[in-house]
Order: C-alpha cells, then sequence, then structure tokens
C-alpha cells in the first residue's frame, strides 16, 4: 500500500481512460467538475438524493442548513448540456437504491463520498462493488482518523477495512491529506493496479513511500502545528489508544 504525497483531484489524471464512472454523494458539485476535467469519463453518473426525503439522515445527522432541492436544481442548471447529451446522469436518489439502476461490470470506477458512518459506507461499498468491471477501481472520501471524523463517529477506515476482509479486495494507496482518498481494486488485479501505480509514481510532483497494509489497523491523523501557524493532519502507524481507534466489527 501506497501513501502519496498528492490531493484526489490530480490523482484523477492517473486513473486509466473510463468509459462510465459514479460518484456517490454529489452535495454542491464541486468534486464532480474535477473528475470531468481530470478523467474525463465518457459518461459521469451522480447519485445524491439531495434532501429528497425530508427526514433525510444526512441532513439531519450532520445539521445541513443548505437549500438542498436549490443545490439540485443549481447541478442540473449547471450541467443541462450534458445531462441532454446523457454524458452526465443525474440520480437523485439513495445510494443502495441507486445500485439497482445499474448493470453488473457497468462501471470503470465509483468514488464513493455519501454518509460516512460505518453502516453507511459498508452498504455503499458493497452496493456497488458488484457493478465495477473486472479490472475497476473503489475509491473513496476521508479515510479519516482525525479528532473531528471521531467527534463525527466517521467509520470510513473500519468500513473499508471489512469491505477487503470480506470480498476480495485491498488498498493500492491513500493521499496524504487532511481528508484522505483510498484507493481499492480487487485482488489478483496485478497488471491494471501496477500501471496505475506507475503512472502515480511517474509525476514529478508526487512522492511516495510504501507501508505494510497492516498498519491501517493503527493507523490515526494527529494535528501538526506549523511555525507560520498553518494547520495539518500528520499520519502517524503505532499504538493507537482504543478510544481513537476506528471502529472494525
Amino acid at each position: 500500500m501506497l501513501i502519496v504525497s498528492t490531493g484526489r483531484g490530480d490523482l484523477l489524471k492517473h486513473l486509466p481512460m473510463a468509459h462510465a464512472v459514479a460518484e456517490i454523494g454529489v452535495f454542491r458539485g464541486g468534486f464532480a467538475a474535477l473528475i470531468l476535467r481530470n478523467a474525463r469519463p465518457k459518461i459521469l453518473h451522480l447519485v445524491d438524493p439531495w434532501g429528497k426525503d425530508p427526514a433525510d439522515e444526512y441532513v439531519q445527522s450532520y445539521r445541513v442548513t443548505d437549500d438542498m432541492e436549490a443545490l439540485y436544481r443549481a447541478i442540473c442548471d449547471r450541467y443541462a448540456k450534458q445531462i441532454t447529451e446523457r454524458t452526465i446522469v443525474v440520480h437523485r436518489d439513495y445510494s443502495t437504491r441507486a445500485a439497482a439502476q445499474f448493470r453488473d461490470g457497468e462501471l470503470d470506477w465509483v468514488y464513493v463520498d455519501g454518509m460516512h458512518s460505518f453502516e453507511a459506507v459498508s452498504a455503499d461499498l458493497e452496493a456497488f462493488a458488484p457493478k465495477i468491471h473486472g479490472s475497476g477501481f473503489i475509491l473513496g472520501h476521508d479515510f479519516s482518523n482525525t479528532r473531528m471524523g471521531r467527534v463525527k463517529k466517521f467509520g470510513v477506515i473500519g468500513a473499508v477495512r471489512r469491505f477487503c476482509d470480506r470480498f476480495g479486495w485491498h488498498i493500492v494507496l491513500i493521499t496524504n491529506e487532511d481528508a484522505p482518498t483510498y484507493v481499492l481494486t480487487r485482488n489478483g488485479n496485478d497488471e491494471v493496479e501496477r500501471k496505475f501505480v506507475d503512472r502515480v509514481l511517474s509525476s514529478e510532483t508526487i512522492c511516495a513511500i510504501e507501508v505494510d497494509e497492516s498498519l491501517i489497523r493503527c493507523f490515526e491523523q494527529v494535528d501538526l502545528t506549523y511555525a507560520n501557524g498553518k494547520r495539518k493532519q500528520l499520519f502517524r502507524f503505532g499504538d493507537v489508544p482504543p478510544a481513537r481507534r476506528h471502529p472494525y466489527l
């Protein structure tokens, strides 16, 4: 497993050319724009309920005050041309229900950035994994074990670990960011994985270190303050106290 010094937007440039991809959790559409610009898929599926249900768990849990209907309309207006051309398909639905709208093996990769609870991430991974073709990838956001993530009860790390153990996937890399992105591929997908990693490492702006994937079991991010006052998160692998460990059932 690699830890790479790049942001999630730049990481997209190194993925294989894709016909169809999906973003789970679109919100204002900022990352969707990066997917279009940096990955250039032929078809981009945008999956988000945008507060479709007044009792939406996301809106309630994260105390979202945005006008979700307005956000949905803004996405439709922003991408009206692509929607008409069917190069963007908007699915205003909950992710696990939307997964049923895709054929098995239809997608080259998916970016999971919906609800961050252990249960929700597990459900998204399991629902969309069959929709990824044999040499495809799963990416996702907020592979975080920060103080903020623990307060909000993020379960991304535990959900990813359990999914990999149960369904024969593994972590290729994580980005060295405050809110890291992870990349998964199926076990045995060696050739496509190697080519992807080679593209990442060939970039003159990216540094990488290799760590044993088992170290994720003792991974956390700690606050770091530079002399100029700028704050970052520092990756740490070691004896993580029980109160700061991520769940894995």
